[in-house]
């Protein structure tokens, strides 16, 4: 009676994995055509907020039960989704990925950095600046900018963040142009990641979302 028990558990087990698989691929497959769909650059017949919304619809209800099963799989939705569509090329037949982009220059700071074609600057007050499409936007990137006193970024993180619910952890560190910048990663709630880097006496601790994640970088690259 006994082995019976185990092959029926066996047997269970085994198509329990299956069906798990076929759902994870069944959803892989419809994400990434509505993707490839809603992230083309200009679509005419798409509003833009409307894009947002539908890419942040597939970011929770897709890309998060996925990653709780398949981490690569769901981290692959998640930044087709997030993708800025193609960049143009000049006449030299270089990429140049920021041409008609807008330039923001702060006195007050010492800095200056270039934003998408479209956006706009929402707040730049105490420290605090928001480039998006608009108010209401799902998408854009925050800057929030510390006096730099001396101390690590890694030191300067966990300092400020050691009474945060929200756990995070240093995932990289790189050159994004000519600056060196840490990116720090929530590991529970909404997973956002954060670039953090040291220029001109200040502390910049740079927060995308949305279409944010696709210019973040090139953002970070024109900080002058």
């Amino acid at each position: 009676m006994e082995i019976i028990l185990e092959k029926v558990k066996k047997h269970f087990s085994k198509r329990r994995n299956i069906i798990v698989w076929i759902i994870v691929i069944s959803l892989t497959i419809v994400s990434l055509f509505f993707c490839l769909i809603y992230t083309k650059d200009s679509p005419a017949f798409i509003p833009e907020e409307t894009r947002g919304e539908i890419r942040e619809s597939i970011k929770e209800s897709v890309a998060k039960p996925i990653k709780s099963v398949s981490l690569p799989i769901g981290e692959a939705i998640e930044d087709v989704a997030y993708d800025g569509g193609d960049v143009e090329a000049n006449e030299g037949g270089e990429v140049d990925p920021i041409k008609g982009w807008s330039t923001y220059v702060n006195e007050e700071y010492g800095f200056s950095l270039k934003y998408p074609e479209g956006w706009g600057i929402i707040r730049s007050d105490q420290g605090i600046f928001s480039i998006a499409p608009d108010e209401d936007s799902y998408s854009g990137i925050g800057l929030f900018l510390y006096p730099d006193d001396g101390i690590a970024i890694d030191e300067w993180w966990e300092d400020n963040h050691k009474d945060s619910p929200i756990i995070s952890s240093l995932v990289e560190i790189k050159m994004i142009g000519s600056h060196k910048v840490y990116v720090f990663k929530e590991t529970s709630g909404m997973m956002s990641s954060y670039y953090v880097l040291k220029f001109n006496k200040n502390i910049y601790n740079i927060l995308p979302g949305g279409e944010g994640y696709s210019y973040v970088e090139q953002v970070i690259k024109s900080i002058n």
